[in-house]
C-alpha cells in the first residue's frame, strides 16, 4: 500500500509542475535490498534483506525522488535482550534543483523505524547535499551524492554532533528506455551522543531495482 501511495503521489506532483519544469522522465521501480544497522559497537549489529519500491520524477531543473524499503534483520551477535530479529522500515524523500548539466542541489528527509521498538532507534533526519550525475554510455548513467544531516531525532534521545550520508550508483536503460535497472548503495554515519556518552549509529543499504518509465 505504501508503495502504491508513493507512485500516485509522484504522478500527481508531476502533473501539476509548472510548464518550464515539466518532467522529461518518470520512473517507478520494485526494489530488492540488503541493509545493516550498527549501534555503538559491533555487539549491536543487525543485518538482513528486504524489498520496497521507488519513484523518480526528473525535469529540466527539478527532480523528485522517493523510496520505501522494509528489511528483516537478524542480530549478528545472536539474541540481544531476547531479540534475535527485527523488522526495519525506511523511507527517503529528496527534491533536487539543477545547477547545470551534471549537478543538483538536494534537500529532503528520511525516517527509520524498528519493530519491536526496543530493538533499535526509531530516528528521523533532514538532509542537505549535492548530487552529481553523468552519462557513462548511451544507455547508462552513473551518479554519486553526499549530504549533511543537520537535524536528527532519536526515540532514545541524544543528538548528533556530526551526521553525514554518502551514496553512489548506476542507472541502465534497456531497449527503448521504458524499462530500466538501477543499482544503488547508501552509507550513513551519525555521531550520536547521549548524556555525554558516545553512541554512534551507522547504517548501510544496497538496493537493486527493476522498473519502467515514460
Amino acid at each position: 500500500m505504501r508503495h502504491r501511495l508513493l507512485a500516485v503521489a509522484a504522478g500527481v506532483i508531476a502533473a501539476h509542475l509548472p510548464s518550464h519544469l515539466v518532467a522529461q522522465t518518470v520512473r517507478f521501480a520494485a526494489l530488492g535490498a540488503y541493509g545493516t544497522y550498527q549501534e555503538a559497537t559491533t555487539s549491536r549489529e543487525w543485518r538482513g534483506a528486504g524489498y520496497g519500491g521507488s519513484a523518480e520524477v526528473v525535469g529540466r531543473k527539478l527532480r523528485l525522488e522517493g523510496a520505501v524499503t522494509r528489511f528483516t534483520m537478524a542480530s549478528v551477535a545472536g539474541p540481544l535482550s531476547g531479540l534475535s530479529s527485527m523488522h526495519v522500515l525506511t523511507w527517503d524523500a529528496r527534491a533536487g534543483l539543477g545547477l547545470g548539466s551534471s549537478f543538483w542541489l538536494e534537500a529532503g528527509g528520511g525516517r527509520l523505524t524498528a519493530d519491536p521498538k526496543l530493538a533499535a532507534q526509531d530516528m528521523g533526519f533532514v538532509r542537505v547535499g549535492l548530487l552529481s550525475e553523468s552519462r557513462f554510455s548511451r544507455n547508462a548513467d552513473v551518479w554519486a551524492r553526499a549530504a549533511y544531516l543537520p537535524v536528527t531525532r532519536y526515540s532514545g534521545g541524544g543528538s548528533a554532533r556530526m551526521a553525514v550520508e554518502l551514496g553512489f550508483g548506476i542507472h541502465l536503460g534497456l531497449g527503448s528506455g521504458r524499462f530500466h535497472v538501477r543499482a544503488a548503495y547508501q552509507f550513513q554515519r551519525m555521531d550520536r551522543t547521549v548524556r555525554g556518552r558516545d553512541v554512534p549509529i551507522q547504517t548501510t543499504s544496497a538496493r537493486l531495482g527493476i522498473g519502467a518509465g515514460f
